[in-house]
């Protein structure tokens, strides 16, 4: 199987609430609200990519899942919208990201990787669920997801969720080279 690292762009939305408050959309909006106000347009490879450019700065992310963003944007026709690391003092028992797929081939090539890393038998778990809401407000062809990311503790470790980004990487074949952050400890 022939993968290489996602270079489409695709279009964004800046809108801003009557409060004032600014928000981003991928795509074009289907129904705008009639108090909201297109701020502008633009295009742009991903999510992080886009909250730069139409913001100044980075999206808020968990260090612990920063790894497993930046990987999931080396697969084509996938991006992540948003990512938490799991919070059990807040009532989050796993690391969850918010994925969308350009189409169903982009599904199936990940789903294909996350299948190939639970057969071996890694010390995390996963869940890939449907996110009907988040669908529907996506252009046409794409699908929305969540992956739900847990130990037999609940909330998995930043060092496990690293190790999962790690094999992820390794068994899918997407070209790239694995991210690396300032100040990431690797045990």
């Amino acid at each position: 199987m022939d993968k290489t690292t996602d270079q489409k762009l695709r279009r964004w939305e800046v809108w801003q609430r009557q409060d004032g408050t600014t928000y981003l959309t991928w795509g074009t909006k289907a129904q705008p609200v009639e108090t909201e106000k297109l701020v502008s347009t633009f295009y742009s490879a991903n999510w992080l990519s886009a909250e730069r450019e139409a913001f100044g700065t980075e999206p808020e992310i968990d260090d612990g899942v920063q790894p497993l963003v930046e990987i999931m944007h080396l697969f084509a026709g996938v991006m992540t919208m948003a990512a938490c690391q799991g919070h059990p003092e807040r009532g989050d028992d796993c690391a969850i990201l918010g994925l969308t797929f350009d189409d169903t081939p982009a599904l199936k090539m990940l789903s294909a990787a996350l299948c190939e890393v639970a057969r071996q038998e890694p010390p995390l778990m996963w869940d890939l669920r449907l996110d009907e809401m988040r669908t529907l407000e996506l252009p046409p062809e794409a699908l929305a997801f969540e992956l739900m990311i847990y130990d037999d503790s609940g909330v998995p470790s930043p060092n496990l969720l690293l190790e999962f980004a790690q094999a992820l990487l390794a068994v899918s074949g997407v070209t790239g080279a694995f991210p690396h952050r300032k100040g990431m400890v690797l045990n």
